[in-house]
């Protein structure tokens, strides 16, 4: 009987050790299994494979879309985009064509299919206002286009916001594109005129006007920044009235303080000079064929 109860009492040893590691060997199991569900592990995997999904899906319909509407200008029965696509994503979906752009509002997200190169996707907003929105944004914040092209915010109003480029446009480059700080202080200088052309008010010149020798650089840059996917922009010379009002600090006016340019205002009706931007933001003026000032156009974001 001793011997009987020596064995039992060794087996009985060997089966608790057994227990106890494997009520280990479940807990590291249970650490594993709780991480492999969590939002960076099966889960997470899952649902990043469907809003994939669903964005190729998006820009699939996006691009039939497109290509019924084009097949359509042929058979005199024009296709409605917007009705095709709220006949998949319901009526809220709205669609709009323009500037070769298909932009789609669909469940909240807007989307867009570039006809040009073929891409679609998330539509993203190619003006960064950093910590601000539109709605949000305020005279001397910054926002970026194109995560290249800098500017300074001067002028807010309920529907447009203004703003000045950090330095002078770089005239030799392709595309047309702002200077770099390296670059700045001796970029885009031109002069204003080849003769006295302005026959109107300090703010009335004629921009269009052939003898003009910077509103073919401003003209380019519009064509850079609607390449970058900005909609609802204007591109043109400062004005001396809008630059010189209460408020409008000299780090606003010239904010890369380099280099300075032109502004399309003249002092008088008859005088020789035009007004100009120095490189510490002071306005000044200098004779309107003075080939020592660069070329810089504010941008006006429509809200």
């Amino acid at each position: 009987m001793k011997i009987k109860m020596k064995n039992f009492k060794k087996e009985s040893g060997i089966t608790l050790v057994a227990l106890i590691i494997t009520i280990i060997v479940l807990l590291i199991l249970a650490m594993v299994s709780i991480r492999l569900v969590m939002n960076g592990g099966i889960i997470g995997k899952a649902e990043n494979t469907t809003k994939t999904y669903s964005d190729e899906e998006i820009g699939e319909q996006l691009k039939l879309a497109y290509a019924e509407y084009q097949m359509s200008q042929y058979t005199g029965t024009p296709v409605n985009i917007q009705a095709k696509l709220q006949e998949i994503y319901g009526q809220d979906t709205t669609a709009e064509l323009k500037n070769g752009k298909l932009k789609a509002t669909i469940n909240g997200k807007v989307y867009q299919y570039d006809v040009n190169s073929g891409k679609s996707g998330e539509y993203v907003d190619p003006i960064n206002y950093g910590t601000k929105t539109k709605e949000t944004i305020a005279p001397g914040d910054d926002i970026t286009i194109g995560g290249t092209e800098k500017f300074k915010v001067f002028s807010v109003s309920n529907s447009e916001i203004k703003a000045m480029p950090y330095y002078n446009l770089k005239l030799d480059s392709n595309p047309m594109r702002q200077a770099t700080e390296e670059e700045a202080d001796s970029a885009g200088t031109r002069s204003f005129s080849e003769s006295v052309y302005w026959i109107q008010g300090e703010d009335e010149i004629d921009m269009s006007d052939s003898r003009n020798n910077i509103q073919q650089y401003i003209d380019k840059y519009k064509i850079t920044l609607v390449n970058m996917g900005v909609e609802k922009l204007t591109v043109r010379v400062a004005k001396n009235s809008e630059l010189s009002v209460s408020g409008i600090t000299n780090d606003m006016r010239n904010p890369g303080k380099k280099g300075g340019f032109w502004i399309g205002s003249c002092p008088s009706y008859t005088s020789e000079n035009m007004y100009d931007i120095e490189s510490g933001g002071y306005i000044g003026n200098t004779g309107f064929n003075i080939n020592q000032y660069g070329v810089r156009a504010i941008i006006i974001i429509q809200k």
